[in-house]
């Protein structure tokens, strides 16, 4: 199919060339006549923008990237120069860089230098801060998204998909990123902060430092389990060339916890910086073995929905209870007098057998509810004895094809739109999905798998398969507050997180695409 051609002016500017195409349009070289300069000109793709639910909300997500990196004025962030519509296609006229991103520099596999790798982090991070200063978080931190000019001078590019606080266009639960350098928080849906994006930075550390994603994978599920769950090998393990100190700020930077990475782009650039230093002080570095702990509790999905694997450490709250239980003997040992004339030796062993008991017991006790199957979640009613018993729980799931991108993203953004309170006659969800069904724009889908995880605990509450009508019913067996419905279709997957009992328990539509 030949190449469609482009357009001889935007605006005031003369195109040019192509440049190249992203993921929401065009990107083309132009001239500014009136001031004589070269510009990058970002254009919004027609197939995207020209029909369907979902075109208002890209185009405002597609001008959010001027309104954002336009109010940002730092050396290592592009330049947006003005934004504007031409018929039916909207355009950003912005600094026109020469030289190339960092995605050609991994692809070409081009060894840095130690001190190269430090001075480009500190830039990167310090240009973030900056952002960040404004209420402004990128969310798409990616080597393809820092351009590296001819002269040297680094340029963070892309603030199409950029999370402006208090903004309501991207609402909480939406999968916004590129997997391979996406923060845990990310990936669960949860509210991002800078700190997410000092995640994606250091993910990109480590990939110049050793040629290596950390968390690697074709599957999205895969590295998704990565990120959430498994600790990278450190750096300095991969190359040698690597100090001690700067694979544990790498390392840090790569926490799962957002509290236990640095709290700004400035702290992570100071810690970078402090690394070339002959005598690196560990005060600014703060590559503490605290920054980690606590990292297992994380909320993780689990890449075999059928198994639940114990961790080799103890669960959450057992070493603080058994501590607690040596404290209060201790407590009990001090402020207790003895009961009887016993010879001081024999009253120090009882005492001691004693305290060793107390905290044995309570080791056991935590120990069992670890490893029983929880209880607190469940719906429960009386039986005749007074003894509760579990009453399951039946959710309706219907699964659809879209037949092209506008229906996915339409089914998608009615399933955003839901709320728990609108009754299954006011549902726009259902609304849109019955619309879209008569139109033929989408159909039922058999065979496809369906299973609710407790998003809490990351437990199975129930799997099922939809049938020849696309149908099937999920029996579940405790009621979380929040849960995630994974849904896969011979190589697609989907996770969606849900949120409030009222919500995820009516009956569900998901879309899948081919």
């Amino acid at each position: 199919m030949q190449e469609q051609a482009h357009p001889d002016r935007l605006g005031r500017y003369e195109i040019v060339r192509k440049l190249g195409e992203g993921a929401m349009g065009v990107v083309y070289e132009g001239r500014d006549p009136k001031l004589g300069r070269r510009v990058a000109i970002k254009t919004a793709r027609r197939e995207l923008m020209s029909s369907g639910a979902m075109t208002e909300e890209l185009m405002q997500r597609f001008l959010r990237e001027a309104q954002a990196a336009g109010a940002l004025n730092h050396p290592n962030i592009v330049t947006i120069y003005d934004v504007g519509e031409e018929g039916d296609v909207s355009y950003i006229a912005m600094e026109y860089l020469e030289g190339s991103d960092l995605r050609d520099v991994i692809a070409d596999r081009r060894c840095l230098s130690v001190e190269e790798v430090v001075n480009l982090g500190a830039v990167i991070a310090e240009a973030l801060s900056a952002a960040h200063a404004q209420g402004i978080v990128h969310r798409d931190v990616k080597p393809a998204n820092i351009f590296v000019q001819t002269d040297g001078r680094v340029k963070i590019t892309d603030f199409g998909i950029a999370r402006v606080i208090d903004s309501t266009l991207t609402q909480e639960g939406t999968l916004i990123g590129t997997p391979h350098y996406m923060s845990p928080e990310q990936f669960m849906g949860q509210r991002v902060d800078g700190r997410s994006d000092l995640f994606s930075l250091g993910v990109i550390l480590y990939e110049l430092l050793t040629g290596e994603k950390p968390f690697s994978g074709e599957a999205i599920s895969t590295v998704m389990h990565q990120c959430l769950r498994v600790d990278p090998i450190p750096p300095e393990d991969l190359n040698f060339a690597v100090p001690k100190p700067l694979g544990g700020v790498v390392m840090k930077a790569m926490s799962k916890r957002p509290d236990g990475r640095y709290p700004d782009g400035r702290a992570l650039a100071a810690a970078l910086r402090e690394i070339l230093k002959p005598d690196p002080d560990p005060s600014v570095l703060k590559c503490t073995p605290a920054a980690s702990e606590g990292e297992r509790t994380v909320i993780v999905p689990s890449d075999n929905l059928g198994a639940t694997t114990l961790s080799s450490a103890p669960p959450p709250g057992v070493e603080e209870a058994i501590e607690t239980a040596r404290l209060d003997v201790s407590v009990k040992e001090d402020i207790s007098p003895p009961l009887s004339p016993t010879p001081s030796g024999a009253s120090s062993r009882h005492r001691a057998l004693m305290g060793i008991a107390a905290v044995l017991a309570v080791f056991i006790v935590v120990l069992a509810g670890w490893l029983l199957p929880a209880r607190d979640a469940e719906v429960t009613t009386p039986k005749g004895n007074g003894v509760p018993a579990t009453v399951p729980i039946r959710v309706s799931v219907e699964v659809f094809l879209a037949r092209d991108l506008d229906t996915y993203l339409e089914v998608d953004s009615a399933m955003a739109a839901r709320t728990a309170e609108s009754g299954e006659n006011g549902d726009s969800l259902y609304a849109a999905v019955a619309r879209l069904e008569q139109s033929g724009r989408i159909v039922r889908v058999p065979g496809a798998s369906v299973s609710v995880r407790n998003a809490t605990d990351n437990t199975v509450l129930g799997e099922a398969v939809t049938d020849s009508d696309g149908q099937c019913s999920v029996t579940v067996n405790a009621t979380p507050p929040n849960v995630i419905f994974d849904i896969r279709h011979g190589a697609f997957e989907r996770e969606i997180p849900m949120q409030g009992e009222r919500r995820w328990q009516r009956t569900q539509y998901f879309a899948v695409r081919e």
